[in-house]
């Protein structure tokens, strides 16, 4: 269940093929996580469960020095990349240097469109007209429920949700060409709160969505779904199996210590083929290592990762390469033999 207004679409349906531009020169997407801190608890995410997160991965705040040097890196590639995300598992704007980084990605001009997701709790007059004037593009806000018993629920906090609604609508009026983005779970809301969501939200926001949770179902992680079923769309786009997940191919993900996955989604580092902060970043997309967790996927053996394996949020992204994958690998082969 996804819905829009106001004409505003989260996918470019009309870009070039993925199958007819592999291998690329340089990533295409990035998640740049400046944070892996969270002041919220969701029961439906693993960041949440703090006794798992203890036991899984380390947690903090990535050194201004090391996002430096990221960024610097990434301007050994020809073309910037068409999107940077600035977040990943985490709430970005705890980093008490976020709009500094803000703004160090925007003048390095290695990317054309910056993003974040938040779940709001930061916005402030002084934070929405720092991100609006260090270029940010776009802001997704993460609603978690219309009421503040909602979010103790759900969010294992105490949070003012009429403050939120106070702050959605001062970025909304600051806004200039960013776009805002609105959305939240409908699972476990009643008619009336959805309701509600569209009455408080519609006016001050450029997007906004019911959706699904997109849910984190796991052997290793547990089952953060709350009973519910998982999202089986993104932005209207029907779950299809794939052998080979597109973002192999296009995206690089650098977590806040530095370690790179191959997914913005391998919340588990499970994925994990390089580190950005003794590794030269063009290196690491050109590596072995890289090549080689591609080279499991055209191959149809992404069995062999325990985060690939069972990953249902492969089947809701638009790109399909399966049929070529034969010749991208042959591709993929004679550049790595050349390199």
């Amino acid at each position: 269940m996804s819905e829009t207004i106001k004409g505003v679409t989260l996918r470019n349906r009309d870009r070039v093929p993925l199958h007819s531009i592999a291998p690329l020169a340089y990533p295409l997407v990035l998640y740049l996580e400046p944070t892996n801190v969270c002041n919220f608890r969701c029961v439906f995410c693993p960041t949440g469960d703090t006794k798992l997160v203890k036991q899984v991965r380390p947690v903090g705040m990535m050194p201004w020095e090391l996002w430096t040097k990221i960024i610097d890196d990434f301007k050994a590639f020809e073309q910037p990349a068409e999107n940077a995300h600035l977040f990943k598992d985490g709430e970005s704007t705890l980093h008490p240097r976020f709009l500094d980084m803000l703004a160090y990605i925007r003048d390095a001009g290695i990317v054309k469109k910056l993003w974040i997701k938040t779940n709001g709790s930061k916005l402030s007059p002084k934070m929405n007209q720092g991100m609006i004037d260090n270029g940010l593009d776009n802001i997704g806000i993460s609603i978690e429920h219309v009421h503040a018993e909602g979010y103790r629920e759900r969010s294992l906090v105490k949070f003012d949700y009429e403050h939120l609604r106070e702050m959605v609508a001062d970025l909304y009026s600051r806004r200039k060409t960013c776009k805002v983005y609105v959305k939240i779970p409908y699972q476990g809301l009643s008619e009336a709160d959805i309701a509600k969501f569209y009455s408080d939200f519609t006016d001050r926001c450029d997007y906004i969505g019911v959706e699904k949770f997109h849910g984190w179902s796991t052997p290793e992680l547990g089952d953060f779904t709350m009973g519910y079923d998982v999202d089986d769309t993104y932005d209207g786009d029907p779950k299809t199996d794939k052998i080979v997940c597109p973002w192999t191919l296009f995206e690089f993900t650098v977590n806040w210590n530095g370690a790179v996955s191959m997914c913005p989604e391998d919340w588990a580092w499970k994925t994990i083929i390089g580190d950005a902060s003794q590794e030269h970043i063009k290196d690491i997309w050109n590596g072995e290592r890289m090549f080689q967790f591609r080279k499991m996927h055209l191959e149809g053996r992404r069995h062999e990762n325990i985060a690939c394996r069972g990953c249902d949020f492969m089947k809701t992204l638009p790109d399909q390469v399966d049929p070529w994958r034969g010749e991208i690998l042959e591709r993929y082969k004679a550049q790595h033999v050349n390199s």
